[in-house]
């Protein structure tokens, strides 16, 4: 094997034992009538109502972890918070008389905003 080929190896190699060490399976535990998943933060999920529509607590897997990506919160949205874009993708909300953009670009790194509109908490999600 050339020295390309076994680069590209370790690489594989390396990317499978990093995707194998995010998503492990959590351990099941079972506490006075309740069965949880642990996650390998320590954080517990009750998998009760899972369990009785018929899924194997052992198949259970978890993923990055809760508040792994950070939502943007209060958001401002003008013509200048994306240089080079001229017309970017945005989802409008609208309430009574107001009226909020929010930029795909942005919610797509970070997926969720929290915000308000006419004093109601709300949360946009892409």
């Amino acid at each position: 094997m050339d020295l390309k080929h076994r680069l590209f190896f370790i690489i594989v190699c390396l990317f499978l034992s990093f995707q194998s060490q995010a998503y492990s399976a959590g351990h099941v535990q079972n506490s006075s009538g309740q069965t949880y998943i642990v996650d390998r933060y320590g954080e517990k999920w009750d998998i009760r109502q899972a369990i009785s529509l018929g899924f194997e607590p052992e198949k259970f897997e978890h993923g990055i972890g809760r508040n792994t990506i950070k939502p943007i919160e209060n958001p401002e949205f003008s013509e200048k918070s994306k240089p080079g874009l001229s017309n970017p993708r945005v989802i409008g909300i609208s309430r009574d008389s107001t009226a909020q953009a929010y930029s795909i670009p942005n919610l797509s790194y970070h997926e969720i905003a929290n915000s308000v509109i006419e004093n109601k908490p709300i949360a946009v999600a892409y």
